[in-house]
């Protein structure tokens, strides 16, 4: 089994998260991972709403049609 670290660094990724599930083998151990997932995405996005601030900035015309 690869570590998180070596996982971490296959996929390019940030962070390597666990996940609660027992056997993520076959169809039904599949659906469970693909809910494990959902779930952590779901928290995060509710934590990172929080972790926000809102500033009202001016910017030329020019500027906001790059963006």
């Amino acid at each position: 089994m690869r570590t998180e670290e070596e996982i971490r660094r296959s996929l390019h990724a940030s962070r390597v998260v666990p996940l609660a599930v027992a056997n993520p083998h076959g169809p039904l151990g599949l659906e469970q991972l693909a809910a494990a997932v959902a779930a952590q995405r779901e928290n995060t996005q509710n934590h990172r709403s929080t972790d926000r601030v809102r500033r009202p900035i001016e910017l030329r015309v020019q500027t906001w049609e790059k963006l």
